[in-house]
């Protein structure tokens, strides 16, 4: 497969606000369920979901130069 196939698979993608500290702000954590220790960090949710594109292009591009593909999802009914 292709990077640009796998960037259009039906990746299982999880965001959520994480605070490690009371009263400090949250950072925003972005997974793909698929993809073991995958994750986007930035410090707000817009952010967040603007580098997840490109940090999934970056993570594709180096397992396919590698040969190690990454796992394909599951199709979802």
């Amino acid at each position: 497969m292709t990077v640009n196939e796998y960037e259009a698979l039906p990746w299982t993608v999880h965001g959520r606000a994480v605070r490690e500290t009371p009263g400090e702000p949250p950072y925003y954590l972005v997974t793909i369920e698929e993809l073991e220790g995958f994750s986007v960090v930035a410090a707000t949710r817009p952010e967040a979901e603007a580098l997840l594109p490109i940090v999934l292009r970056e993570y594709l591009v180096a397992a396919v130069e590698s040969g190690h593909a990454p796992p394909v999802p599951a199709a979802r009914t």
